[in-house]
């Protein structure tokens, strides 16, 4: 999985709270390595609770876990089913597993090439599925890539890509551009 990973990502960005007494924020890049960007982030009021937001334009998913350091966050398919995913901001695409393409009944309809690392191309099927939704957060008409090697589904920016997308101690947040 995590070859597919690589593969299918560019970077991972994660806020997180920093530890102990101080309160910050942080990115850890694909190597683990910590980046300071508290100058950038809103100052936090230590208040560790996460809020419901009434706002317009703005909506949140619970995280409901962490898989390798990504969140991971429910999405509904067609207003049928839900999946969880990961949010992979690198991620260009939406990946699934083949079980679950299935499940959904998203049909192969042509094939995607994705380009390694290392220089190298792989090919894979994709299809399209009607609707997704993220905690009120809507894509139309999205292309799905089915990945075998992955297990967990993939949120990538064809989903996301008209929203700001902040992920904080227990939510995902998307907010209308």
């Amino acid at each position: 999985m995590k070859s597919i990973l690589a593969l299918l990502t560019f970077s991972v960005a994660v806020l997180l709270p920093a530890t102990g007494n101080t309160q910050g924020c942080y990115m850890i890049d694909k190597y683990g390595e910590q980046i300071d960007l508290s100058s950038i982030c809103e100052k936090n009021d230590n208040s560790s609770a996460p809020t419901v937001t009434s706002t317009e334009g703005v909506f949140e998913s619970p995280i409901k876990r962490h898989q390798d350091g990504i969140p991971v966050i429910e999405v509904s398919f067609n207003d049928q089913e839900t999946v969880e995913m990961m949010v992979d901001t690198g991620a260009s695409a939406t990946v699934l597993p083949p079980d679950v393409a299935e499940r959904l009944g998203i049909e192969p309809e042509r094939t995607v090439r994705a380009s390694t690392p290392s220089d190298r191309e792989v090919e894979f099927p994709a299809g399209r599925v009607a609707s997704m939704n993220a905690g009120g957060a809507v894509a139309e008409d999205v292309m799905i890539i089915i990945a075998p090697a992955v297990s967990t589904g993939l949120l990538g920016q064809n989903f996301f890509s008209r929203y700001d997308v902040s992920i904080r101690e227990d939510v995902v947040e998307f907010r209308d551009r």
